[in-house]
Order: structure tokens, then sequence, then C-alpha cells
């Protein structure tokens, strides 16, 4: 009796990576839908962002609760994020960007200031100093 099931073919690695996929973007579902059920919910009870088409906007956006279920599932499906349209509960796509930016190429840091340039030139000589001073045991003690 041979075992070809896909289990065992595709191995725990990949079957691991598939189900963290599944995971990550089954939470970006769920993050979508609360985003839109809370500006869904907030355009009535906000006084401040009700307007006299708050009432059909609702009403429109319960009755194409399907199509924006849809909207909402492709978003969470390609991680892109949503835009709400107007500020109304109405949903749209929005340009993908990226999680995160740096002003700089990657290794370079943000924070400079007038003495980085200085701890650039005591970085080495003070990390050669200690690893010798290691590694000869003439740095440090135990106390017992």
């Amino acid at each position: 009796m041979t075992t070809n099931t896909t289990v065992l073919q595709w191995g725990i690695p990949i079957l691991a990576m598939l189900v963290s996929l599944c995971r990550d973007r089954l939470y970006n579902f769920s993050d979508k839908l609360y985003f839109y059920l809370t500006l869904l919910i907030s355009s009535w009870t906000d006084k401040k962002q009700r307007r006299s088409s708050t009432v059909p906007i609702i009403i429109v956006s319960v009755i194409l609760f399907p199509l924006v279920l849809g909207i909402i599932a492709v978003a969470s499906a390609l991680a892109i994020p949503l835009l709400p349209l107007f500020t109304l509960p109405m949903v749209l796509f929005s340009f993908p960007r990226p999680l995160r930016s740096w002003p700089e190429e990657v290794g370079a840091s943000a924070n400079s200031c007038p003495d980085t340039n200085f701890y650039k030139q005591l970085a080495p000589e003070l990390s050669r100093a200690l690893s010798s001073g290691f590694a000869n045991g003439s740095l440090g003690k135990l106390f017992c």
C-alpha cells in the first residue's frame, strides 16, 4: 500500500509556510472587516460624521455587503490597503505601498549627528582592544 498524499510529498516546512500564509491572510481579512464595520458604525454614531446621505449610504452598504466582502477578501489576499471613499463606509482598493520604508539604504542609520563620525572611528579600535583583552583573560573578573 502506497501513501502518496500531498502532506507527505510537500513536507512539514512547506506546509508550515502555507499554514502561516493562510493565518496571516485570515488576520488581515479580519482587520479589514473590522475597519469597514467601524467605519460603517461610526458614520452613524459620530454626530460630526453624520450627513443627510448617511442613512441611504448605510442601506446601500448593507445591500451590497457581499460585494464589499468580496472587495475585502481580494484586498486581504493581495495584502493591499483599503481606501474609504470620502470617509464614507464605501471602500476601494488603494495603491499598494511598502510595509516599511527607510530614508536611507539598508544598513545606514537614520540617527546621525555630528558625533557619529567620532563613534565610527572609535568603534573598530575599541572592538579590537576589547577582543584581545577578552582573549588574554585580562578583562573581567569572576566573583564567587
